[in-house]
């Protein structure tokens, strides 16, 4: 969680929620094609029910807290930050809270040579669903159904749901603006405020995935068996995993989680064309996030 001073909103739709005082404004993102629609829109239930059918009252339980993102531009997206800024009603102060959405596997070894399966990266012409506590396309809740957590399914929607509006700031809430802090393109061009900071986190967890693969090789070329090497990651997992959250940590975590995702595509996959996956997954050149100014 972020706690800034947000500008006024300028140029925001604004709506209130039938069951409390809350006003919800929703502002548009710098960019035309990348299109984003909030519980404060009018067109939002229409756009959620044709994504969701008759499990639209699923999703639609989570608002405010859930929007609609659809990329009409012509490259990919590989990570994007929801925003929502909430006003208190006790004291007029305000909160963000961001919701960072990254998928650093997108980018690994180059476009043309990437062999990691599809994750939430946003093709063009496409929608996902955007929430404080989800993401996803229209088979999200069908998904979810196969989710190894307790409660999963729609069971899991309506709990989150419920913690949510107990939260003490929904609770608190006088009004909440939401919408689409920044995007960064496969090109690595980043797009928005970025208040969340998601350029410096997309590239953290880039680079340790990065570190990770190269390890991974190296060490077995070097005459390391693959056991070995995944014993030590497991040791840097098992060391490090409780300190996840402490002061400090906010880029280290993801040291954490690249060790974890090999381990866990290891698991899924075996050790056959192991290193040499991760050998074509390794980049020629570094990725770089940058801004047009």
């Amino acid at each position: 969680m972020v706690v800034a001073t947000v500008m006024a909103c300028s140029g925001c739709q604004i709506s209130s929620m039938r069951d409390s005082k809350i006003i919800l404004k929703s502002t548009p993102f710098i960019l035309p094609n990348i299109r984003v629609v909030t519980p404060a829109d009018a067109g939002f239930e229409t756009e959620l029910k044709a994504l969701f059918g008759d499990k639209v009252q699923v999703i639609k339980q989570l608002e405010p807290y859930v929007l609609i993102l659809s990329n009409e531009s012509k490259r990919k997206i590989v990570a994007y930050s929801a925003v929502w800024t909430i006003t208190r009603r006790s004291d007029q102060g305000r909160t963000e809270f961001f919701k960072l959405l990254t998928f650093p596997n997108t980018v690994a070894g180059g476009s043309a040579k990437n062999e990691f399966p599809r994750d939430g990266e946003i093709y063009p012409g496409e929608t996902r669903i955007a929430g404080a506590t989800i993401s996803g396309d229209k088979n999200l809740v069908r998904e979810a159904e196969l989710w190894r957590c307790d409660p999963h399914g729609e069971a899991y929607f309506a709990q989150m749901a419920q913690s949510q509006s107990q939260h003490e700031e929904y609770t608190d809430a006088s009004e909440i603006e939401m919408g689409l802090d920044a995007v960064i393109f496969d090109d690595g061009e980043l797009v928005g405020r970025d208040r969340g900071h998601l350029a410096q986190h997309f590239s953290a967890y880039v680079n340790a995935e990065q570190s990770i693969y190269r390890k991974i090789v190296e060490e077995v070329n070097s005459g390391s068996t693959i056991d070995d090497v995944f014993a030590q990651l497991k040791t840097v997992v098992a060391a490090n995993y409780p300190q996840i959250g402490t002061l400090g940590w906010e880029f280290h975590i993801y040291d954490v989680l690249a060790a974890t995702d090999a381990i866990s595509w290891r698991s899924a996959h075996g050790d056959s064309q192991l290193v040499e996956h991760y050998r074509r997954s390794l980049r020629e050149t570094p990725f770089a996030v940058w801004q047009k100014s």
